[in-house]
C-alpha cells in the first residue's frame, strides 16, 4: 500500500514540475498550455519512434509511403483543414511554394477533410500537388498525429521516420534551403 501511494506521489510530482497539472485552491486543474505542450510531445515521440509505411484514405484503400515517395527521397506532408483560419491565410503563400520543383522532396496535402471538400478546398486556393484525405475511421495513432496541427508540415524519409517537422510558413526553406 506504502508503494502504490509513493508511485502516486511521484506521477503526480512529475505533472506538477512539467507544468501539466497545477494546483489551485483545493483543486486539480488542468492547464491549457501544459495540456497542450504534453500531447505535442507525445505526438513528436509518437512519430520520432514509428515509421509510416502506408496512410489509410478515405474510400477504403491504403496507399504505400513507397509508391508515394516514388524517386524523390522525402515525402512531405503538408497537413491543412478547411475550417483553419491559419491555412486560408498561409494559402498564397503555399501557392507559390508549390510551383516551386524540388529534387528530392515529393510534396503531398494531406487532411482529415472528407475527399470531395479536401479537394475542392486545395483547388480553390490553386494548391497544385496531391491531395490525401485520411479515413479518421481506420487513422492509426501516427496518421492523426500528422494531421492533429495545420497549417503543419511532416517530412518522412525513405525509411519511414521523420525527417522534420515544422510550421506550414516553412515550405520555401524545406523545398529550397535545406541542402538540396
Amino acid at each position: 500500500m506504502i508503494r502504490k501511494h509513493a508511485v502516486s506521489a511521484l506521477l503526480l510530482a512529475t505533472l506538477l514540475a512539467q507544468g501539466i497539472i497545477t494546483y489551485r485552491s483545493r483543486e486539480w486543474r488542468e492547464t491549457r498550455r501544459g495540456a497542450e505542450q504534453a500531447s505535442r510531445a507525445v505526438q513528436l515521440a509518437l512519430l520520432d519512434s514509428a515509421t509510416v509505411p502506408w496512410l489509410h484514405v478515405q474510400g477504403g484503400d491504403s496507399v504505400s509511403l513507397s509508391s508515394l515517395r516514388g524517386p524523390y527521397r522525402d515525402v512531405a506532408f503538408l497537413a491543412y483543414s478547411n475550417h483553419c483560419q491559419w491555412c486560408d491565410s498561409i494559402a498564397a503563400t503555399w501557392q507559390r511554394d508549390l510551383a516551386l520543383q524540388s529534387t528530392v522532396t515529393r510534396v503531398v496535402l494531406v487532411t482529415m477533410t472528407p475527399d470531395s471538400l479536401a479537394r475542392r478546398y486545395a483547388r480553390a486556393k490553386g494548391w497544385k500537388a496531391d491531395v490525401i484525405a485520411i479515413d479518421s475511421a481506420r487513422a492509426t495513432l501516427l496518421e492523426r498525429a500528422m494531421v492533429a496541427r495545420t497549417p503543419w508540415i511532416t517530412v518522412i524519409d525513405a525509411a519511414g521516420h521523420r525527417r522534420a517537422d515544422m510550421h506550414g510558413a516553412n515550405l520555401r526553406e524545406l523545398l529550397v534551403g535545406r541542402g538540396e
